[in-house]
């Protein structure tokens, strides 16, 4: 059986900054076990083929990577609860809930690729920069299930 190559959304977008919808955010259990937070972003760039790319932003459960996150939070003007990590668990156990009010919001993003200390692994970096400015009243919910296009 002919196996099939899958490429993600984020391989086909070139590195630059972009405006995104935050679709959803969630904590998320990875095939070998790994707790993370995932963040879904729909690219919004009108006319380009880009335009309702759906992306996945993952948050892994370590320090280095959630220093970064609330970095970048506060670069968003969202401040969360302090959290004293547990038993090695870094990702704090009230993000979904405290970032729902992300959810909808249209934020800049620069997105990054990296060469991985292994030969040929790529690493897609999705940093969240600002919220974005102008009126996106317009802007369709791309990438959303739930909504019909009529």
């Amino acid at each position: 059986m002919e196996q099939k190559t899958y490429q993600r959304k984020e391989d086909l977008i070139p590195d630059g900054k972009y405006t995104m919808r935050v679709k959803d955010l969630f904590y998320y259990e990875t095939k070998s076990g790994k707790k993370t937070l995932k963040v879904i972003l729909i690219v919004h760039a009108p006319g380009t083929e880009y335009d309702g790319f759906e992306l996945h932003r993952m948050i892994w459960n370590s320090e280095q990577s959630v220093a970064i996150f609330h970095r970048e939070l506060s670069r968003l003007n969202i401040e969360v609860t302090s959290y004293e990590p547990k038993e090695g668990n870094f990702l704090h156990p009230k993000y979904d809930s405290e970032l729902k009010e992300l959810v909808g919001q249209m934020i800049n993003v620069s997105k990054t690729t990296s060469l991985g200390k292994t030969a040929g692994m790529k690493f897609t970096n999705l940093n969240f920069v600002s919220i974005a400015e102008g009126d996106f009243s317009k802007v369709q919910n791309n990438g959303d299930d739930n909504e019909l296009p009529f």
